[in-house]
């Protein structure tokens, strides 16, 4: 990229675009076509994340990276393809867990109560009856033991719920190490059926991808037309339907490509781009994975 003028001046980002369409090539992105769920997941998923994590500056490299390498499936998020399901609960998992505790009233002043009953042997009562009740008629499936606050030992989960919060991908559970393997593979699946029942997961939600479907987006050119947009949008040009028509399709003639672009294009480019798409093909990736392992 050659060498930048007063920053990002208007000018310069204008030339800049025009050296990248002029090497801009449509045909590296054929083999696009015969790509699977793991290598759609990392290219839309490279795009998708590195214009959201970098400066202004270092985007416009990444842009001009990526239409060079348009169809790179190696690099950083290579490894986020197949996360292992099961996993110790990170530092950054518990720091927000922590914060969602301590904002719920109920659930910090008994956690601090019984943080003090451990500490200093206080024989005070934890909770009262009223906020027991009011914590059971919420967190029905709260597993209290005898003698103990339901509030401290029910899920953590069912605290999110409880403060209307979605489900995430991952919860928490806790493990007994010193349990046989038996023992913690029968419980885990137990747990697992009863946390899949009593939240959105009935099932594991894997969403099945045909071959036809993701060859359509190869074939509507879909991730050429994202790096365009990429760069129009970086660089702060505007390019009508009709030009990107023909630089996605230089070879027909025989339909309206602006219409083309704009009605089966565009829209299929940002359903593909989505968060929700790229988690549904990363789970598929994961899912084939699995069952090649298996």
């Amino acid at each position: 990229m050659s060498e930048q003028n007063d920053d990002l001046n208007p000018d310069w980002l204008r030339e800049e675009f025009q050296r990248v369409l002029e090497w801009f090539d449509v045909d590296r992105y054929i083999d696009a076509k015969s790509f699977g769920v793991k290598e759609w997941y990392f290219v839309l998923s490279r795009r998708a994340i590195s214009l959201e994590i970098f400066p202004k500056t270092k985007r416009l490299e990444i842009v001009r990276y990526v239409i060079e390498t348009p169809l790179l499936t190696q690099g950083p998020f290579t490894s986020d393809i197949f996360p292992r399901t099961v996993r110790d609960v990170s530092v950054l998992s518990a720091w927000i867990a922590k914060e969602i505790i301590s904002a719920n009233e109920m659930a910090r002043e008994a956690c601090e109560a019984w943080e003090k009953l451990s500490n200093e042997g206080d024989p005070t009562p934890l909770v009262s009856d009223e906020e027991k009740d009011e914590w059971l008629i919420h967190a029905a499936t709260a597993h209290a033991t005898p003698g103990t606050n339901p509030i401290i030992n029910s899920g953590y989960s069912e605290l999110l719920a409880l403060d209307g919060l979605s489900q995430a991908s991952y919860v928490f559970a806790e493990i007994d190490l010193y349990a046989p393997d038996s023992t913690i593979i029968n419980d885990f699946k137990t747990w697992l059926h009863e946390k899949r029942t009593s939240i959105t997961f009935a099932r594991s939600p894997v969403r099945l991808f045909s071959e036809k479907e993701l060859g359509r987006w190869g074939q509507q050119k879909i991730l050429p037309y994202i790096d365009l947009m990429m760069a129009m949008r970086e660089f702060g040009v505007t390019l009508p339907n009709h030009q990107i028509g023909e630089i996605l399709f230089p070879n027909v003639s025989d339909v309206d490509v602006a219409e083309k672009v704009r009605k089966t294009v565009a829209p299929l480019a940002a359903e593909a781009l989505s968060c929700e798409m790229r988690e549904a093909l990363q789970r598929a990736a994961n899912a084939i994975r699995i069952d090649e392992t298996e």
